[in-house]
């Protein structure tokens, strides 16, 4: 399959193509700024669009099996890159005739009521008010696939790592996470391409966590 990863450059986007090309897609990586080295794989392609920018983004797009959102900015400041981006990706995905698309998004911005009594009180008293910016933005992103016409999957991940892989994790459905644990980036990105090319996934929300 042809999966298109936003974000293709980024910590979890690299780790994704990397898990792609392995599983044997073929895979367009797509970044804002043009990359300094040529691809290294035969099945490997990159492009630059933004995300926040329609116009960019038919050529990336076109004749795709899936894409994949893997796009976010590191710190605290305010942004709409995942929620303006989706929406701009969801429009020419839908007049390109491409219908999944698996996004990408922190599981830290979204509080389970099934988490102890102290991360819930971590969370919310202190982390969601250092990260209000970027987990609004998050949350954002996710309202708008509720409402899109796409055939849909948000998976949430936790703290990553470095390291190989382990296949040592659970997936939980959304709002039934009691307790995350860290996860390698290499587990996570395997799991989002396998998730993205599972015919019985959509319209979900998953949590990735470690055991």
């Amino acid at each position: 399959m042809k999966l298109v990863v936003f974000g293709g450059t980024g910590r979890i986007g690299r780790q994704v193509v990397s898990r792609a090309l392995a599983h044997g897609h073929t895979v367009v990586a797509v970044s804002r700024h043009p990359r300094t080295t040529a691809p290294t794989h035969q099945r490997l392609t990159t492009a630059v669009a933004d995300v926040l920018d329609a116009d960019s983004l038919p050529e990336p797009l076109a004749s795709a099996g899936a894409v994949i959102f893997a796009v976010g900015l590191p710190g605290q400041s305010s942004t709409v890159v995942r929620s303006v981006g989706i929406v701009q990706v969801a429009k020419v995905m839908q007049d390109s005739g491409v219908a999944r698309l698996v996004a990408v998004s922190p599981s830290a911005a979204f509080i389970s009521p099934r988490a102890p009594l102290t991360r819930r009180l971590w969370l919310r008293y202190f982390v969601h008010k250092v990260y209000r910016n970027p987990f609004l933005d998050a949350e954002r992103m996710e309202d708008e696939l509720r409402h899109s016409k796409l055939d849909w999957s948000v998976i949430r991940g936790p703290a990553l790592r470095d390291g190989l892989p382990t296949g040592r994790y659970r997936v939980v459905p959304d709002g039934l996470v009691s307790r995350e644990r860290p996860v390698s980036i290499e587990d996570f990105a395997d799991y989002i391409v396998t998730r993205t090319v599972d015919p019985a996934a959509h319209h979900d929300i998953v949590t990735v966590t470690g055991r």
